[in-house]
C-alpha cells in the first residue's frame, strides 16, 4: 500500500520532534508567570501537575504532598474498594479548614478507644459531647491520657466545658489563628447558641494553610484528591459510589483505550449516577474520540495511548499515536467546548511539558516524572536499595495475583517493570520543573498556560534533533562513571 492511499492520514510528531522559536520582545519574567489552570472543566489548581494513578507512584502520601504543592494526585485502584476509600479519607482528614464533621467521643469513652480514635485518625484530641444531644461537654487531648489507666473514662480526666475556650460557628480560619496564637491551645470547638458542637479548628490545620498557600483545596478548604476506577466488572458503581461518598474531588477512569464502546458506556453510567462529580474519562488520541467523551460529560479529555515510558502498548498492539500530534488533533478539535486537556505519558522534561502546552493542553500527568521520590508508596528495591520499582499498570506484576479481577483477563502485558533511582522528596521534584517551565514561558512571552496555546512550533529534521543536545563531547559524570 502507497502513501498515497486514502487511508493514510500523514506522519505524527513527538515532543522531540518539534522546537519553539522564541518570541521577540518578550517582557515576561519569572515572577510573572502564573501557572495556575484548569485540570477539569470545574475544578482550577495553581499547578498544572497531576500525579497517575500507578501503584508505584501514587497512594495518599503522593496525594498529600502534591496537592499541597499545588496539584492532584489520583489515587491508583490496586486497592480493595475498603483501602482506596481509607486511602482517600486519609487525604481529606490531612488538612482541613473548619472540620464541620468532627469525631467525637462520649464521657463514656475510655482511655483506651481514644488512643484507637488517634491512631486512626491521626488526631491528638476530640471533643467531648452528649451522646444524645450532641452537646458539647469538654475536650479530651492526649495531654488529659498521660500516665492514666486504659480503662480510665474520658469524664475523668477531660477538660470540662466550663474551663473550655470556644467560638461561634461562623468563626474563620484568620480569627482561629489569632486565637491559637492569643491562648496557646490546639483545638478550637465551635458551637451554636445551643453550645451544640458544630465544627472544630485545629492549630495543625490552620498553620498548614499558612505553610502551603498554594495548595489544592476544595469548598472545606480539605486537599483535592482523585481516584482510580476501571470500567468493567461488579465493582464498578460500588467502588465509585464508596469513594465519593468519602469526598473524593475527581474519578478518574482507569483503561487503555477510551475509544472503545465500554469506556464510553461506563463514562454515560458514571455520570448519569453522579452527575455532580467530575469524571476524567480514558485516553484518546483522536478528535473523534474526545468529542465522543465530552457528548457523554467528560469534565477533561485525557490524551496518551502508547507513550509512557514504561508502557509497550504500541509494541503490541500498533495502535496509538506519538503524543504532541495526538495532542494537537484533540485540543483543536475541542477549542470551543471549554473542557481542558490533559496530556498523559510522553514526558521526559520540563521541556515536553511546554511543547505540551503549545499544542493545546491545560495540564499534565505523570508516573515517570514523579517516580522513585520519596513519596512514592514502594520501598527501595532489596536488589539495590539506591532504586525503587517503577512500572506500568499494564504490566504483568500490576495485573497479577490479588489484582487479577480487576483486569481483562488473557491478555499480553502492555507494560514493563523497571528501576528509577531515588530522588527525594517530590517537592524538590515540582520545583525543578517549575523553574524549567517558567523560564521557558518568558522566552515565549506567555504569562498564563493558555497563551502558550497561541505559539508557533516547527519541525525538527534528525540532525536538528542531534545539535539541539549536548553532542561531540565526552560528558565528565559519565568518564567518572566508566573510571570507578
Amino acid at each position: 500500500m502507497s502513501l498515497s492511499s486514502k487511508r493514510y492520514k500523514g506522519s505524527s510528531l513527538s515532543f522531540n520532534d518539534v522546537f519553539l522559536p522564541p518570541v521577540t520582545g518578550s517582557n515576561v519574567f519569572p515572577d510573572n508567570v502564573d501557572l495556575s489552570t484548569r485540570l477539569t472543566q470545574n475544578i482550577k489548581t495553581k499547578l498544572p501537575f497531576w500525579t497517575a494513578a500507578m501503584d508505584t507512584v501514587t497512594s495518599s502520601t503522593m496525594a498529600i504532598a502534591i496537592a499541597r504543592l499545588g496539584g492532584v494526585g489520583v489515587i491508583h485502584r490496586n486497592f480493595s474498594i475498603e483501602d482506596q476509600v481509607e486511602e482517600v479519607i486519609a487525604v481529606k482528614r490531612s488538612q482541613s479548614g473548619m472540620i464541620t464533621n468532627p469525631v467525637t467521643v462520649t464521657e463514656a469513652t475510655t482511655l483506651a478507644e481514644v488512643e484507637q480514635l488517634s491512631a486512626r485518625y491521626k488526631n491528638s484530641g476530640f471533643p467531648v459531647i452528649d451522646s444524645r444531644t450532641k452537646k458539647l461537654l469538654g475536650l479530651i487531648t492526649n495531654r488529659d491520657t498521660r500516665l492514666h489507666s486504659p480503662k480510665t473514662l474520658v469524664k475523668e480526666v477531660m477538660t470540662p466545658r466550663p474551663k473550655l475556650l470556644t467560638q461561634q460557628s461562623n468563626t474563620t480560619s484568620e480569627e482561629a489563628l489569632k486565637f491559637f496564637i492569643k491562648n496557646k491551645l490546639e483545638k478550637l470547638p465551635l458551637v451554636d447558641k445551643n453550645d451544640n458542637i458544630v465544627g472544630l479548628y485545629t492549630w495543625k490545620d490552620v498553620a498548614k494553610k499558612q505553610q502551603y498557600p498554594n495548595a489544592s483545596l476544595d469548598h472545606q478548604d480539605r486537599l483535592l484528591v482523585g481516584a482510580a476506577i476501571g470500567v468493567f466488572g461488579d465493582d464498578l458503581l460500588p467502588r465509585a459510589q464508596a469513594l465519593v461518598d468519602a469526598g473524593v474531588d475527581i474519578l478518574v477512569m482507569d483503561a487503555k483505550n477510551g475509544h472503545h464502546q465500554s469506556s464510553l458506556k461506563a463514562l454515560e453510567v458514571l455520570k448519569n449516577k453522579f452527575p455532580k462529580i467530575e469524571i476524567v474519562p480514558p485516553n484518546v488520541v483522536t478528535a473523534k474520540g474526545a468529542l465522543a467523551q465530552i457528548k457523554r460529560g467528560a469534565a477533561a479529555i485525557k490524551v496518551g495511548i502508547g507513550v509512557g515510558s514504561i508502557c509497550t502498548s504500541t509494541d503490541v498492539t500498533g495502535v496509538g499515536m506519538p503524543q504532541f500530534s495526538a495532542v494537537l488533533e484533540v485540543s483543536e478539535a475541542i477549542v470551543k467546548k471549554n473542557i481542558p486537556v490533559i496530556v498523559d505519558g510522553g514526558l521526559r522534561s520540563s521541556a515536553d511539558i511546554i511543547k505540551a502546552f503549545v499544542a493545546g493542553s491545560s495540564s499534565i500527568m505523570s508516573g515517570r516524572l514523579f517516580a522513585g521520590t520519596d513519596e512514592t508508596p514502594n520501598e527501595p528495591l532489596s536488589e539495590d536499595p539506591n532504586f525503587k520499582l517503577y512500572r506500568g499498570m499494564g504490566s504483568s506484576g500490576a495485573q497479577s495475583g490479588r489484582y487479577s479481577s480487576r483486569y481483562l483477563q488473557n491478555r499480553v502485558p502492555e507494560g514493563v517493570e523497571s528501576a528509577i533511582p531515588l530522588r527525594g522528596p517530590v517537592e524538590k521534584i515540582v520545583a525543578t520543573l517549575v523553574v524549567g517551565i517558567k523560564t521557558s514561558m518568558c522566552e515565549l512571552a506567555s504569562v498564563k498556560v493558555k497563551d502558550l496555546w497561541k505559539r508557533e512550533f516547527r519541525q525538527y529534521t534528525p540532525s536538528g534533533i542531534s545539535e539541539s543536545h549536548p553532542h561531540d563531547i565526552i560528558l565528565l559524570e559519565e568518564m567518572r562513571r566508566s573510571t570507578q
